[in-house]
C-alpha cells in the first residue's frame, strides 16, 4: 500500500503548510516532481497510471472499430498551462 497522504506532506520536501493549496511551491530535492504523488510522473507517479492507461487503450480500441461511428464537426485542441497536458473540447461522436 502507497501512503500518498504521508508523501504529499512531508514538510521536509513541500516546507511549511504541505496540506495547504499552493500552485507553484518550490519543492525542496533532487528528481522530485512539481505535482508530487497525487498526479505526478516519475519517481512519485501514480500507482495506478498504468492501470488506467491499459483501460484507456482497450476503450479507444473498440470504440474506434465501430464501422459506423464518425465524428460530428471539428473538435478543438488547447494546451492547460495546469495539467500541462492537452485538452480535448467539442469532440462529438455520432453513429451513421
Amino acid at each position: 500500500m502507497t501512503d500518498i497522504y504521508a508523501a504529499n506532506a512531508d514538510e521536509t520536501v513541500v516546507g511549511e503548510e504541505p496540506l495547504a493549496l499552493c500552485p507553484g511551491r518550490a519543492i525542496d530535492g533532487e528528481r522530485i516532481p512539481s505535482m508530487l504523488l497525487g498526479f505526478g510522473d516519475g519517481h512519485h507517479r501514480c500507482p495506478g497510471s498504468y492501470l488506467a492507461i491499459q483501460e484507456t487503450d482497450i476503450f479507444l480500441q473498440r470504440l474506434l472499430a465501430v464501422d459506423t461511428l464518425y465524428i460530428e464537426g471539428t473538435p478543438a485542441l488547447y494546451w492547460n498551462e495546469l495539467t500541462t497536458g492537452y485538452e480535448v473540447r467539442n469532440f462529438l461522436l455520432a453513429l451513421a
